[in-house]
């Protein structure tokens, strides 16, 4: 009997082929997980001459973004748009960069080439904004703001922000209209509440003065005098509790003038700016409070959460740890060290950190286990990862996420049933969504449930219909029922969306066309996918039995 693999939506583990190609390495760069592999592999196919070898080049450059190592980022998008002058993605993120370097003009003019490039990207338009605000271009700043609106009427984000340029240039009620409508879209924008609430207060305030302005006498140098830092520093400290921030930076600013050395003042001061977004702003105050004192542990503690804010992973690692060193019973330090390393797949020490922080008493308690069981999903320990989530479900049973993920921990054990339960449970608390649907499809088709697998994908393509692996997943099971054309269909839709893993799609579909005597157009596809993965098994096993079939039909001919 001769035995056929369909590829399903998931990895073959197999072993490396000695000699590998450019391909070879820059397809590994794909597949990696962990971003030193990929700068590695990605290394290995520029060496080999892998073409395009600008696509190599952009690659490594967003492995090394992901490190956190921007000078080398730079360098390889600058290779990339030497090579390639329209790669519009090589100006988008070294742009991003610079912005994280506090290198505004050069970002701004990345954006300009990029805009140039997509004259309807919100994004590019958002970016050259941001930057504009932090060189204090307001007017401009609304400008790219509103035509970022303009391309996406629903960026709350870009209303919030233009609201705050605005008040930069006292347009309070304008200012206050923005935040409005950012609210309006999406009523969880924290930031635009508070920001308005701060607009609110200095409308009040500067009316007030007007009115009063002409009764009230000029304050004498005494008069100042007897103003402690204590009671700013307070009044502060009491802003800050009530999350009125824009407040307590104007507290710290009159304390920190008349109290130059008070790093807690500096500190308390970054946290608010940490809150309004203002990230640049928010690192020079705490660097300034560890230059007071090195041994500040709150201060490394929240200059940590602004750099894992910009996503820089490794420094944020750097300053948990040294949060640790000078407080080692700070369990939020070790949970936030835990999430880093996790961005970082670091999933070893994550779950160090995690376990830490449940033993120092955490307030935080389901979210620590949802993420320890997390990392331990990522290292293949599913029995403890599938414990995990129960301990987090009975602490927040309404977390839709975690009924998910154990759900996948449970199909990784093949507890097929039980994971169904754990999707069925997800949809009820979110029946929109998409990946529980494409989840629970997985499982009911190993179970043979075929028609309830395609629903569940139909779904998952109503919800979405760019989802690459919905529509292979869909062709498989459509393969299986023997709906060979119907199979096909699927295939080359995903094959055109781009699935991640192209080689998978193009083996189904070589497998579908061989099932209706196209074995040409098999062999075609076959050797497409191997293109992908030289050393994809399924791809491999397929093709040599397919051109002995190819061989005897012209032999019999």
């Amino acid at each position: 009997m001769k035995h056929i693999f369909l590829a399903f939506s998931f990895l073959f583990i197999s072993q490396l082929l000695p000699a590998q190609t450019a391909r070879d390495w820059y397809q590994k760069g794909r597949e990696a997980l962990n971003p030193h592999q990929k700068l590695a592999y990605y290394t290995k196919a520029i060496e080999a001459g892998y073409t395009p070898l600008s696509a190599a080049y952009y690659n490594r450059g967003l492995a090394n973004d992901l490190l956190e190592k921007y000078p080398e980022a730079i360098a390889d998008y600058n290779k990339t748009i030497e090579l390639s002058p329209t790669y519009k993605n090589a100006f988008y993120n070294r742009g991003m960069i610079y912005q994280v370097q506090g290198n505004y003009e050069a970002s701004i003019k990345d954006f300009d080439k990029v805009i140039s490039m997509d004259s309807e990207s919100s994004k590019a338009y958002f970016n050259r904004a941001l930057a504009k605000d932090e060189l204090g271009r307001y007017e401009e700043a609304i400008v790219d703001y509103t035509e970022a609106i303009s391309i996406d009427p629903r960026y709350d984000k870009a209303y919030c922000n233009r609201g705050a340029a605005k008040y930069a240039l006292k347009q309070y009620a304008e200012a206050m209209a923005d935040y409005d409508q950012a609210m309006a879209i999406n009523p969880k924008n924290i930031n635009a509440y508070n920001l308005k609430e701060i607009a609110r207060r200095q409308m009040k305030k500067e009316g007030q003065a007007a009115q009063t302005f002409a009764k009230a006498e000029p304050q004498t140098e005494t008069d100042t005098d007897s103003l402690s830092p204590k009671a700013f520093f307070n009044k502060g400290k009491q802003m800050l509790e009530k999350g009125e921030y824009q407040l307590v930076i104007e507290e710290y600013d009159r304390a920190i003038e008349l109290q130059p050395n008070n790093a807690q003042a500096y500190n308390n001061r970054g946290i608010a700016k940490r809150e309004l977004g203002f990230y640049g702003e928010a690192l020079l105050d705490y660097n300034t409070a560890l230059k007071i004192d090195s041994t500040y542990a709150n201060a490394y503690y929240n200059r940590g959460w602004v750099r894992h804010l910009q996503q820089q992973y490794s420094a944020a690692v750097e300053d948990y740890t040294q949060a640790i060193h000078y407080d080692p019973t700070k369990p939020e330090a070790y949970q936030k060290r835990g999430n880093a390393r996790r961005h970082l797949g670091h999933y070893e020490g994550s779950i160090k950190d995690y376990t830490q922080a449940l033993h120092f008493g955490s307030k935080e308690t389901a979210e620590l286990y949802f993420n320890r069981a997390w990392s331990r999903f990522g290292l293949a320990q599913y029995e403890d990862a599938v414990k995990d989530y129960d301990e987090a479900i009975k602490l927040d049973p309404e977390n839709m996420q975690a009924y998910n993920n154990r759900g996948r921990a449970k199909y990784q054990l093949k507890q097929y049933e039980e994971a169904i339960q754990d999707f069925d449970k997800t949809l009820l608390l979110d029946s929109e969504y998409l990946f529980a649907y494409n989840n629970r499809g997985s499982a009911r088709r190993k179970l043979e449930q075929y028609e309830e697998a395609i629903a569940d994908f139909n779904k998952v393509i109503e919800l979405d219909s760019t989802f690459a692996a919905a529509y292979n997943n869909r062709g498989n099971t459509r393969y299986i029922l023997g709906q060979y054309t119907a199979a096909i269909q699927d295939f080359s839709k995903s094959i055109e969306l781009h699935h991640p893993h192209p080689y998978v799609p193009y083996t189904n579909r070589a497998q579908a066309k061989a099932k209706l005597g196209l074995l040409e157009d098999a062999q075609a596809d076959y050797e497409k996918a191997l293109e992908f993965k030289a050393d994809y098994a399924p791809a491999k096993a397929n093709l040599t039995r397919l051109k002995k079939q190819i061989a005897k039909k012209m032999d019999n001919e």
